[in-house]
Order: structure tokens, then sequence, then C-alpha cells
């Protein structure tokens, strides 16, 4: 991880856990000023609202929330963070650790 340390413009990840477990594993990856591309389901509202202390502690902010439709597919969500300063070295915690202590 340490290699790969705020290397990356964008990072994104799919279906792989709630956002503020993802914003843990990617925000740390983002160079300032880059983003994070969440894809989430149609209602991310709750993620959202459980996210903003993570998200805030990572050194990020919510940039945008788009609804996205995929042919074939019910309505999903695309949620960008914007990468606003370093991220702690404290983060990523150890993995597994996120999912079961989330920020």
């Amino acid at each position: 991880m340490t290699a790969h340390r705020e290397q990356y413009a964008v990072a994104t990840a799919r279906a792989v856990a709630h956002l503020r477990v993802l914003a843990e594993y990617c925000l740390p990856l983002v160079t300032t000023g880059g983003r994070v591309l969440a894809p989430k389901g149609a209602l991310p509202e709750t993620e959202l609202a459980e996210a903003q202390t993570a998200i805030h502690r990572l050194g990020g902010q919510l940039l945008a929330v788009e609804p996205v439709q995929l042919p074939g597919l019910a309505q999903r969500t695309l949620v960008v963070l914007k990468k606003t300063g370093a991220t702690p070295a404290d983060y990523p915690r150890r993995p597994g650790v996120p999912d079961r202590r989330p920020l």
C-alpha cells in the first residue's frame, strides 16, 4: 500500500463495501485534488449520511451524487468524492478492520 499511497488521480471500486469503508480503502490512494468514484444503488442516502465522518477524517469531501441508468439494469448512483487534503498515516487500517469497526 505504501508504494501506491497518494499516487492516483482516480480510484474506483465496484460493490465491495459500504461507502465509509470504501472511502478508507480508496482515499489514501488518491492524490490531493483527485477523485474516488463509488458506484452505489439507487438510494445511497443512508450510506452517505453514515460516511460523512469517515470521508472528512480521511481528507475527502462529497463532490457529487449522480443518477446513472445502465441498459438492462436497475437505477444506480455514482458517488464522487474529492480528495481535499492528505489522509492521516494511520489509514487505511489493516485489512478487515474497517469492516469490523467502520469510522
